[in-house]
């Protein structure tokens, strides 16, 4: 059911039902388990506040948003520390290069969060019931 609505982004509350139990993205619609969550979906069909939904994801968004999100930082560490290693051969400096590069990389997605959006990172609503 949709909750609110802001441009093209809809709150949509999910309800648990018996199919989520074999649904492979059970455990990103409700990580701790409750039987509702509020999740956020592009809105393109122009669906109210109240109106039952049909929400879908798209197809690796999953993965895709996990990779970037967990996997990101872990290669800008690797990157900043081994560019800076190689360039000073000073342990230390690789050390506060790889810091910075993790710093950077939480900045580029804090920043970026609403670019990820448009990347078919979240799910969409489908259809109204």
């Amino acid at each position: 059911m949709i909750i609110s609505v802001e441009g093209n982004i809809a709150k949509v509350g999910i309800e648990k039902k018996q199919s989520c139990i074999d649904c492979p993205s059970a455990s990103f619609c409700r990580p701790g388990g409750d039987s509702s969550n509020v999740m956020e979906a592009f809105n393109e069909i122009g669906a109210n506040p109240g109106q039952r939904v049909r929400i879908e994801f798209i197809k690796g968004s999953i993965v895709a948003g996990s990779f970037f999100l967990y996997m990101f930082p872990v290669i800008m560490l690797v990157v900043f520390s081994g560019i800076a290693q190689f360039v000073t051969k000073k342990e230390i400096f690789s050390i506060i290069c790889g810091f910075f590069g993790l710093v950077l990389s939480f900045m580029i997605i804090w920043l970026g969060d609403k670019k990820i959006k448009k990347f078919k990172l979240i799910p969409r609503v489908k259809e109204i019931l």
